[in-house]
């Protein structure tokens, strides 16, 4: 099983930002933007084929703990996305501390559980 952390972008400096992010050797495009109206950011995940977007994932808040990939609608995703902190103190994010102190956790394979 492999883990990866994908850093959230600062939406402090920048509320709409796109990061593009290598995963199985395919390139998908994480666009967050930050709702001032819900004060919470939003995730959508897109692909490029031949400069036409294709989203796999629209307008999806962010929530901790939260399960991503299970509103993911592609049939070739691989793997588990989960947005998540590891401090235990932190339930909740605001537009400040959400890159320092949350992340996008990637998990690709099955959890193996040795006795």
């Amino acid at each position: 099983m492999d883990l990866y952390k994908i850093s959230i972008p600062n939406l402090y400096e920048k509320p709409y930002t796109i990061q593009d992010v290598l995963l199985n050797n395919k390139v998908y495009y994480f666009e967050y933007f930050w709702n001032i109206r819900h004060i919470k950011a939003y995730l959508s995940i897109y692909i490029l084929d031949n400069n036409i977007r294709t989203y796999i994932l629209r307008n999806t808040c962010l929530t901790n703990g939260m399960h991503i990939s299970k509103n993911i609608k592609y049939d070739n995703w691989v793997g588990d996305l989960y947005f998540t902190t590891d401090k235990l103190d932190f339930n909740d994010y605001n537009r400040q501390d959400i890159t320092s102190n949350f992340y996008i956790l990637y998990r690709n394979g099955t959890l193996e559980v040795t006795t």
